[in-house]
């Protein structure tokens, strides 16, 4: 569904111009009489269609900034944390934990938003090849592992995304 609704809103200018095209058109090479009450008509419809897709656009547009603007701030809170972990060579302490759950939380809810098609797949990408950055680190595994032990996914967000 989410390559589908991209695809869509990538397109759909082209789909609704075939359409217009097969609703319009192809009547009159065919010889078929047409009344202009049903010109009217279809033409009501595919103007209607028209600007409800782009309405549905612009509003999938504004609450993907949202969302971008949203979890780049967050990340932005964490950054300093996840540096120490990283840094770190002994077991992370409570605080270091807790800011290693809230990370993974980040990323479950990354991925639900990615999996609703409201997060492009590029900008997913990217967010994946960082998670892996902190999932390699030895210490960030474990905890990572633990943490998913203790509830199979958040979101559907799986460790095994991230191999």
């Amino acid at each position: 569904m989410t390559r589908l609704c991209h695809w869509y809103f990538r397109n759909y200018v082209w789909l609704l111009a075939v359409l217009f095209v097969f609703t319009f058109c192809l009547p009159l090479l065919v010889g078929a009489l047409v009344a202009p009450a049903g010109i009217f008509g279809w033409l009501a419809i595919h103007l209607a269609l028209f600007f409800f897709t782009q309405k549905q656009h612009l509003a999938d547009k504004r609450m993907t900034t949202e969302l971008l603007l949203y979890f780049h701030w967050q990340h932005a809170l964490l950054q300093p944390q996840l540096r120490a972990v990283l840094e770190a060579e002994d077991v992370p302490s409570a605080e270091q934990n807790d800011t290693l759950d809230a990370y993974f939380a980040l990323c479950a809810e990354q991925y639900c938003h990615f999996q609703r098609g409201l997060i492009p797949p590029g900008v997913w990408e990217s967010w994946r090849n960082r998670m892996r950055i902190y999932y390699y680190n030895a210490l960030v595994r474990k905890r990572w592992d633990q943490a998913f032990s203790r509830q199979t996914a958040l979101y559907g967000f799986d460790k095994q995304l991230l191999k």
